[in-house]
């Protein structure tokens, strides 16, 4: 019998399958999925590997090697995700290292200990019940209580114990403990004198299960007579892992009566549950609700629920709005999280404390055992496409996890994705429709010219009308938003004597300037350098910084509005997750007058009170250089438009513009989006781009420009020798990307245009090309993705 492993290594030479023995003695108790020792290398060094197959016999002629133990005495991740692995790596040529890695639980591989505890079944007679009363990791059994391996299997095939994960770390868990009075107890050994002992008890008999802090609290009594309880066999404890994640003290989210819109839309899910489906839905229209009772069904059947949300700053209005509901633990998987926090977040699920897992593209891999329905909201992001490898697309991933569970599977936005819109028209997706918003009333939207306000001589960043509106609103103590998706305080710093910008020394990019730390950034590499008062080119004192951000609109918002509460929401102010909360509860509370910034406020987010949106420079998405510009364009200023007027109150939208005759604002304006879908798959049939082919690039970075281009060169050379007849497949480039060099590393781009039934082909060409120059040139990196969020 033999095992596929991959090694716990960072070398890109050593990202592939290796394949050993597994001797007589472990055959039946090694499984996939668990992590092993084996010997590598010439000088056979002990390396901890993961499992990811099986076979009994291998094709190929060539000596093998043993395996030297097991690690583990279960699996850390099941079937179904090394599978998802296995497609991540298949379908989007990332490498197979990172797609295991992406599967199994954060942090360091080797730092996960496995711990064992006894079960109910195991006899306090027993000769080991001492041993297992607290856990014990496997180390300790195994070294420091002389416990063999077989005795341990020996006794969780009986179910005496039991085990889960946990990193091997001083970081203390904290947990909630709570307490309630065993049956048919014995109070007889309580002496008279115990004074406080008797009223824990007397508590507990009228509260049942109480709070460990609060029974004290309760009964004014010490540690120590709690203690004196629990060695007397009288009292039971149930220890409950606390997440310092989740939403403290959530208010009750009542359950909503669903309009004929809304019930239509949930009967047709719960009619034919193992399906997908695309809820189209207005903004304001009351997708929540309908989430929310799909939800409770698959809780009524024991299914588990994946709920995604584009950006962090929704989650803690998700976690809200679910436990709010349901009354119970919700696990959170994002990016914000520690480490610590994620491998938590992570246990609690693998170890069934949670039926529902709320967050961002990653908790797709969610390791739920099973898993009922998986929601995708504002499906449309692109949020939801990981850039970095991993590579992979989220909703492709959920399909996958769908078909293998049966599950239930809901895309859901006001806007849908081109891609989405057109397999749902195709017939792949069910299309349910929510035409209305709950309070019958959408924004009233008005766009302002920002070329007559210059005529008028308004150098503002506000129009005349975005003025006199939010000053409206401050006065009747309403909130308003202010949408601008650019970050920092100036674009560029730039000459006007000479015309000489200000680059970063390492990237081809000008740097922006921010003013809160008086420091030119660059927004790619992450340095930083001083504004100059000299142009460094010609000595001209008329430099000078040229552009606006959200930063420099803060700076002037408060100035004319000197007396509202203005914070501002960026990647620049919004650090960790704690940022997102604060702002969450302080506009909803009514502590904040203006909201200000990027696209991380431009969906999802539903306050009452907010009845103006002020969209600042609706044509900044629209000059970006890239097929999607549009899609990207109207997507946004229709999000941002619908968070006004979401309650009683009368909502109105500003957009600002120099093109206020663009198709794509106006459709927006309108809230057009068949007019938009009509008008943007037409052009991507004629200029063939997705969904109509797939796009494949190959990125080339290298430090020397000479290289890059010559391995450009190369690579095309083989492509055009492989593929040159096939009028299926079209090779464009190599071209320098739009920027040409990021952190002192040049870059070109290859673009492939194809049908997807050819991709599976031209997959494992790209494969072993990529092998092929990654081995003779180890300095370059090769990148390789598939459809990919920003081609260039």
């Amino acid at each position: 019998m033999y095992c596929y492993v991959i090694l716990d290594s960072k070398s890109r030479f050593l990202d592939k399958s290796f394949t050993y023995h597994i001797p007589d003695k472990i055959k039946n108790k090694i499984k996939k999925g668990m992590r092993v020792i084996v010997p590598f290398g010439k000088g056979n060094k002990n390396t901890i590997a993961f499992v990811y197959d099986i076979v009994e016999n291998i094709d190929d002629d060539f000596e093998t090697k043993d395996i030297v133990e097991i690690i583990d005495s279960k699996a850390l991740v099941d079937d179904e995700l090394i599978n998802l692995a296995f497609f991540m790596n298949k379908r989007y040529l990332s490498p197979l290292r990172s797609c295991i890695r992406q599967v199994l639980p954060a942090g360091n591989i080797k730092e996960i200990k496995e711990y064992f505890y006894k079960t109910e079944n195991l006899d306090k007679n027993d000769n080991l019940y001492h041993i297992f009363e607290s856990k014990k990791s496997l180390d300790d059994l195994l070294n420091k209580y002389d416990i063999n391996k077989d005795i341990l299997d020996k006794y969780k095939d009986k179910g005496l114990i039991d085990s889960y994960f946990d990193i091997n770390s001083n970081q203390k868990i904290n947990y909630q403990i709570f307490v309630s009075l065993k049956e048919n107890f014995d109070d007889s050994k309580i002496s008279k004198n115990a004074k406080k002992q008797k009223d824990i008890i007397n508590y507990l008999r009228e509260n049942k299960e109480v709070e460990y802090k609060k029974l004290l609290s309760k009964t004014k009594s010490s540690k120590n007579s709690f203690d004196a309880l629990v060695k007397k066999n009288i009292l039971n404890i149930r220890k409950i892992e606390v997440n310092k994640a989740l939403v403290k003290d959530s208010e009750r989210y009542d359950k909503f009566i669903l309009n004929d819109e809304q019930n239509l839309a949930f009967r047709k899910i719960m009619e034919n549950p193992d399906s997908s489906y695309l809820l189209k839905g207005v903004t304001g229209s009351g997708k929540t609700e309908v989430f929310l009772q799909v939800v409770e069904e698959n809780l009524k059947k024991g299914k588990d629920s994946i709920i995604l949300v584009p950006e962090i700053s929704l989650t803690p209005q998700t976690i809200e709005r679910f436990q709010g509901r349901f009354k119970q633990k919700i696990a959170i998987m994002h990016s914000r999280l520690s480490q610590k926090e994620r491998f938590q977040q992570w246990r609690m699920i693998k170890n069934g404390e949670v039926k529902i897992v709320v967050g961002a593209r990653s908790a797709i891999f969610a390791p739920f055992k099973n898993l009922g329905l998986i929601i995708i909201d504002e499906e449309h992001d692109k949020s939801y496409i990981s850039s970095q490898d991993p590579k992979f697309h989220t909703d492709e991933l959920a399909l996958f996890r769908r078909a293998y569970n049966k599950a239930t599977l809901i895309f859901a936005s006001a806007t849908p994705s081109i891609k989405t819109m057109t397999k749902t028209l195709d017939g792949e997706y069910n299309l349910l429709e929510l035409k209305n918003r709950v309070n019958g009333k959408l924004p009233k939207v008005h766009i302002v010219d920002m070329r007559e306000e210059l005529k008028n001589s308004n150098y503002s960043m506000i129009s005349s009308l975005l003025y006199e509106k939010i000053n409206e609103k401050l006065k009747r103590d309403e909130q308003v938003i202010l949408f601008l998706n650019k970050i920092g305080h100036n674009s560029f710093t730039f000459c006007r004597h000479c015309g000489y910008v200000i680059k970063c020394e390492a990237c081809d990019v000008s740097m922006t300037y921010h003013k809160n730390v008086s420091k030119l950034v660059c927004h790619y590499c992450g340095r930083t350098k001083n504004q100059p008062t000299i142009c460094p080119s010609c000595g001209s004192k008329k430099i000078k910084e040229f552009g606006a951000g959200t930063e420099k609109l803060e700076e002037e918002i408060k100035e004319l509005f000197p007396k509202a509460k203005v914070i501002r929401m960026d990647s620049m102010t919004a650090k960790d997750k704690s940022t997102y909360n604060s702002m969450y509860k302080n506009m909803k509370d009514n502590k904040v007058d203006i909201l200000i910034g990027t696209q991380m406020i431009a969906k999802g987010l539903d306050f009452d009170n907010v009845t103006l949106v002020g969209i600042i420079s609706a044509d900044l998405s629209l000059n970006i250089d890239d097929y999607t510009a549009y899609e990207t364009s109207f997507e946004l200023l229709t999000q941002v438009s619908g968070r006004a007027g979401r309650a009683d109150k009368k909502g109105e939208v500003i957009i600002q513009t120099y093109r206020p005759d663009n198709f794509v604002i106006n459709a927006a304006s309108k809230n057009d989006y068949q007019g938009f879908y009509n008008y943007e798959i037409e052009s991507r049939k004629a200029f063939e781009y997705p969904p109509f082919v797939d796009l494949i690039t190959i990125k080339i970075l290298d430090k020397s420009r000479i290289k890059c281009m010559d391995i450009s060169k190369k690579i095309k050379y083989y492509l055009d020798l492989e593929y040159e007849k096939d009028r299926e497949i079209k090779i464009i480039g190599p071209n320098p990307c739009k920027i040409s060099r990021i952190n002192n590393k040049y870059r070109y781009n290859i673009i492939i245009k194809l049908k997807d039934e050819k991709l599976e082909e031209i997959s494992d060409f790209l494969i072993r090309l990529k092998n092929y120059f990654i081995n003779k040139s180890k300095d370059t990196s090769i990148l390789v993705a598939l459809n990919p969020s920003d081609i260039n």
